[in-house]
């Protein structure tokens, strides 16, 4: 796993704001709930955190309430093409990577599939 990855990766129990904070710091547009063994419990994007705060909720609510428990994800060993579909269609900035045991082990990045075209076509 990339530090990249690591570095969206949070504690359900983190507060919304906590989990905001990490959005900004990273640049990323979402977190990774997950259990303390590393498996995904769920994700949470800015739209996400954006609805809840509109619907009255706290801040220093835990970001696990906040977010989607039944993300889509893939598997290990996926096809470049496969993965660039599934986002294309989904619009979706990230998409995590899980093991056998639904443990987070990679995510791949829209803006780092789309850098690999562009490397292609300078060829």
């Amino acid at each position: 796993m990339d530090e990249r990855t690591r570095s969206v990766l949070i504690d359900p129990s983190e507060p919304i704001g906590a989990a905001l904070r990490r959005m900004d710091a990273t640049g990323s547009g979402i977190v990774l709930v997950v259990a303390e063994d590393g498996k995904l419990l769920g994700v949470a994007t800015d739209g996400d955190m954006r609805r809840w705060i509109i619907a009255g909720k706290a801040f220093d609510d835990p970001v696990g309430a906040a977010m989607n428990p039944r993300p889509c994800t893939i598997r290990e060993g996926w096809a470049r093409e496969r993965v660039e579909h599934l986002m294309a269609e989904r619009h979706f900035e990230c998409i995590p990577v899980l093991d056998e045991r639904g443990r987070v082990v990679d995510a791949v990045w829209w803006h780092d599939l789309m850098e690999g075209h562009a490397r292609r076509a300078e060829r």
